[in-house]
């Protein structure tokens, strides 16, 4: 499919036959096979959100206000504007918001995501 639309563009998904869309091993066996509008429209329907900055701009290099992942983990130059959260506040953000609105993330609510991550972990000393 990805040499097809590279080639046709998307549109082909609509105008190809489907034996034409098959990889040939299968062209014996079109009739078996039915072109399918639902997954096209599931993507569609259930798509993502922008990452908003805590603003609620878009997030964008040219604007300055995108945060590297690296630096969300490990810390900025200035630990103090841009502390260390680590893989793992920034994993428990990503599966915490809803990812079909748009999300906001900054300083502020990393602050909140280790928050609970620090008081919903136990550690224990050995």
């Amino acid at each position: 499919m990805a040499a097809i639309i590279a080639q046709k563009g998307s549109d082909a998904w609509w105008y190809m036959k489907v034996v034409d869309l098959l990889p040939g091993r299968y062209h014996d066996e079109a009739s078996n096979y039915e072109r399918g509008a639902d997954t096209l429209d599931v993507w569609f329907d259930s798509g993502h959100g922008f990452v908003l900055d805590e603003k609620g701009l878009k997030m964008s290099i040219s604007l300055g206000n995108f945060d590297d992942p690296h630096t969300v983990m490990e810390g900025g130059k200035n630990q103090k504007e841009a502390p260390a959260f680590g893989a793992d506040v920034l994993r428990l953000w990503g599966s915490s918001v809803e990812y079909t609105t748009d999300v906001t993330i900054g300083p502020q609510a990393l602050r909140q995501i280790s928050d609970i991550y620090r008081n919903s972990i136990p550690l224990h000393e050995k």
